[in-house]
């Protein structure tokens, strides 16, 4: 699949790679990256939506039963009885139904809330770095709302456990030998913590991809997101001949947006060289899975698409049949010299046999 450039209306910003010599376009109203080619934009895969891939609806289904539970039994019209006994007072079905119809789409409000925080929170991160790099002249404003300056604080505890010095931010990557880019958070020199939990073995000055998460839990689904944007930026470095060095660790920092759910306001998951390998091999077989995905649906959409129309055919030519019988016109006298052209430019038969006693054929003898 292609999009013609001067066909499609939608605004698209230009990242260039590779020295140049390769240009992508994203378009953050479809949060999707293309390649340009000539003329042509041709979708790239992206990291996020390839590491989606894997099942977590073990997880999802029953979070998302519980939040509609909470929802449902917060808004029932709860009473106290004379002996202290609560009870839900009398509701009418329709009430009932309206309240159960309300509650189902909860798990949405939920997710919705969740990414409107984490979006503040990114944002913000995102204006202080840039601040630090001195590509901001003013320091972003702080946050107000509570859940997002303990994301924020959460992050910055972890920079100033690990004395972090930033490199660069939201950093666009893409990978010309697998085809796929994406947006990782920031790249960053630091220090190994006091914390033997979190960094076993001292260190100093290495070079670091960090993700910063404003999700509940950490899943194993980021450790090959940030694996993919290690690769893809290697590969880049190499193409042009200007590595710094190799990135040794990955961070994938969970910032609690409730501090009095979480012992601390941030949790972390480190990666070191040694488990890039093996982190990688689990994109690239996310990868084949995505576009395998994406034959085998293109496939059976083909099929869908093309028994649809044979349906839609049907139908039409079964209405044109019936209409020829009879076009439906009450009022229809047959007083006009020309044959009647109801269906199509063609008369139908109720039409025409009024136009034949009107206008009879002459007989030849």
């Amino acid at each position: 699949m292609s999009v013609l450039i001067g066909d499609n209306p939608a605004t698209f910003e230009s990242y260039l790679f590779y020295g140049g010599t390769v240009e992508l376009r994203y378009n953050d109203h479809e949060y999707r990256y293309y390649r340009v080619m000539g003329n042509r934009l041709i979708p790239q895969e992206s990291v996020t939506t390839i590491v989606k891939i894997p099942d977590k609806s073990m997880m999802l289904i029953p979070w998302a039963c519980k939040v509609m539970s909470e929802k449902l039994i917060g808004q029932l019209p709860v009473i106290m009885t004379k002996r202290g006994q609560l009870i839900v007072s009398t509701m009418t079905y329709e009430q009932m139904f309206a309240l159960v119809m309300d509650a189902k789409g909860a798990h949405k409000e939920k997710l919705d809330e969740a990414a409107d925080i984490g979006k503040a929170a990114h944002g913000f991160l995102e204006r202080h770095i840039l601040f630090e790099l001195g590509r901001l002249a003013e320091a972003p404003i702080q946050p107000t709302d509570p859940q997002v300056i303990s994301c924020v604080e959460g992050a910055f505890q972890w920079m100033d456990a690990h004395n972090v010095r930033w490199l660069q931010t939201e950093r666009k990557v893409c990978s010309l030998r697998w085809g796929y880019a994406g947006t990782m958070d920031g790249l960053c020199l630091c220090d190994s913590c006091s914390d033997p939990l979190c960094c076993p073995t001292p260190y100093k000055d290495r070079l670091a991809l960090v993700d910063f998460k404003s999700s509940n839990f950490l899943y194993v689904n980021y450790l090959m997101q940030t694996a993919g944007y290690v690769a893809a930026l290697h590969e880049e470095w190499e193409f042009s001949g200007t590595i710094l060095r190799p990135i040794e660790d990955r961070w994938l920092i969970r910032m609690a947006k409730k501090p009095e759910d979480s012992p601390k306001l941030f949790e972390t998951w480190h990666m070191g060289i040694e488990d890039f390998d093996r982190d990688f091999a689990a994109f690239l077989v996310c990868l084949d899975l995505t576009r395998t995905m994406k034959d085998l649906q293109a496939r059976m959409d083909e099929i869908v698409d093309l028994r649809r129309a044979h349906e839609k055919k049907k139908k039409t030519e079964l209405r044109t049949e019936q209409k020829m019988k009879d076009c439906g016109k009450k009022d229809y006298k047959g007083s006009r010299s020309a044959k009647p052209k109801c269906v199509d430019g063609l008369p139908c038969a109720k039409c025409l046999r009024i136009w034949l006693t009107n206008h009879p054929t002459p007989v030849v003898e």
